[in-house]
């Protein structure tokens, strides 16, 4: 049914987040933009595979649930490093060498759609 109506204007900030976004995941593994209209949605998944696939050679993969996309590429993830950091953190709470965090912490993985206005 989609393909019987015209495909949306590209907004001019899909270029901009999909390279913050290809990025983050040569960094970490994975990343995740929330906000993202429903409208630009593909066209962003779109850019964000090509440009990790053109910068890494490594396929990646989308995921989505709301206004939230997850992008994961495995190869550039290191799974033991997120167990650590993951198991350091619960150790601390639980053994009590630190308290509760009041706040979360630094996401640097995490990215807002509306964090790049140019407007």
């Amino acid at each position: 049914m989609d393909r019987l109506f015209p495909a949306p204007a590209v907004d001019r900030r899909v270029p901009v987040v999909a390279q913050l976004v290809a990025d983050v995941v040569r960094e970490h593994g994975y990343a995740g933009v929330r906000e993202v209209p429903g409208d630009q949605l593909a066209a962003l998944r779109k850019e964000i595979l090509s440009l990790i696939r053109q910068q890494t050679g490594h396929p990646a993969q989308t995921l989505v649930h709301r206004d939230l996309l997850l992008v994961v590429c495995d190869p550039l993830r290191d799974p033991e490093a997120e167990m650590r950091a993951a198991a350091e953190a619960i150790g601390a709470v639980l053994f009590g060498d630190q308290p509760v965090p009041a706040t979360r912490p630094d996401r640097p993985w995490a990215i807002r759609w509306t964090a790049s206005d140019l407007g």
